[in-house]
């Protein structure tokens, strides 16, 4: 395997790994799972630095999928259940 790294505009440095002398020796299947983990890996690095500031934006944006996100408000309703949507938040 060939590393090596380089510099990408905005002065990111990236590395990359050359595996042209092993993918002839893999199965095809192996080969397409290597590129799949690979095209992931690079994507990841790529796209996943995202600042503070905007991560508290976005994560501020997401819908709350867990139970502390709805509250008891003592409403019947015709399926009887208690909780509902916190819609104000």
């Amino acid at each position: 395997m060939l590393l090596g790294s380089g510099t990408l505009l905005g002065g990111y440095k990236s590395s990359y790994a050359s595996f042209r002398f092993l993918l002839p020796l893999l199965k095809s299947h192996y080969v397409q799972c290597l590129l799949q983990y690979l095209g992931k890996y690079a994507f990841m690095q790529r796209f996943w630095k995202i600042p503070m500031q905007t991560k508290r934006y976005l994560l501020n944006k997401l819908p709350l999928k867990f139970a502390c996100a709805y509250t008891n408000t003592q409403e019947s309703s015709e399926t009887d259940t208690l909780l509902k949507r916190n819609q104000d938040a």
